[in-house]
């Protein structure tokens, strides 16, 4: 896509939210995970990237639509986003403690999909005019709004988990947006109807409703809100339904100068 000499500056994030860690200057081209082995970049991960490239390419160029992809599209997008966001996010200690390294690992074994605590979700915009930038982007972070037990708070030993073994991996590509995460039981990953579409079926999902042209469209504030509006319930709160009410929009508390990372 002649992307490899454009320029990027890769940015860690803190779990809050709010402050950049780490921040550093490349190119596409010299952005490379130096941990992956040549079996796996010249094998699997080759034929995933060639596999992808036709389907990924007319998603982020508005060619195809996101809605029109069979069950077989979507798997396979669902796999690369993955592999890019462990790929990516192998270059940053903190959420190489947050990745078990069995998430990684299962998209290596039959049935070579994202393993059964993680979900992928994509958005992308339908406008003829691209709301988000050329330049892909990558957010990590695992905050998130979490709804309570009936007012009550969860067991500290379940929250403890919560912080400590949670992801979400957000990608922005152009009019693409993909989102990787991954709570532990007894948490259950909350979308946004409308806005969030799972590429993996997952039975432990629950979701809300909120009016769709409440998403953004600045489009780096559009990132943000993507990510931050994917929520986490109990799995007490979601045991007699599996439709909440709307979160506080959490994108709106963030630090504007996070905005254009």
């Amino acid at each position: 896509m002649g992307a490899r000499d454009r320029p990027i500056r890769p940015s860690e994030i803190a779990p809050s939210g709010r402050e950049v860690i780490l921040q550093r200057d490349l190119t596409y081209d010299g952005f490379q995970a130096g941990r992956v082995c040549g079996v796996c970049n010249k094998g699997w991960m080759s034929r995933l990237e060639d596999d992808i490239k036709p389907i990924l390419t007319s998603l982020i160029r508005g060619k195809r639509s996101l809605k029109r992809l069979d069950s077989g599209a979507q798997a396979l997008l669902a796999k690369w986003a993955a592999k890019t966001s462990y790929a990516l996010s192998s270059t940053t200690q903190s959420f190489n403690i947050r990745m078990p390294s069995g998430h990684p690992a299962s998209l290596v074994k039959p049935p070579h999909l994202p393993a059964p605590e993680v979900s992928v979700f994509a958005f992308q915009y339908e406008s003829d005019d691209p709301i988000h930038a050329e330049r892909p982007t990558w957010l990590a972070s695992a905050s998130t709004f979490r709804y309570e037990i009936d007012g009550e708070h969860a067991p500290d030993q379940e929250v403890h988990r919560l912080h400590h073994f949670s992801y979400k991996v957000c990608l922005g590509l152009n009019r693409l947006m993909l989102l990787v995460a991954a709570w532990p039981r007894p948490w259950v990953q909350v979308y946004w109807e409308e806005i969030h579409m799972p590429l993996c079926r997952r039975s432990n999902l629950a979701l809300y409703s909120r009016v769709p042209n409440e998403f953004p469209t600045d489009r780096s504030l559009a990132r943000l809100a993507f990510h931050a509006s994917l929520a986490v319930a109990h799995e007490e709160v979601t045991r007699h339904t599996t439709t909440l009410p709307a979160p506080p929009p959490m994108w709106l508390t963030l630090a504007p100068e996070l905005w254009a990372r």
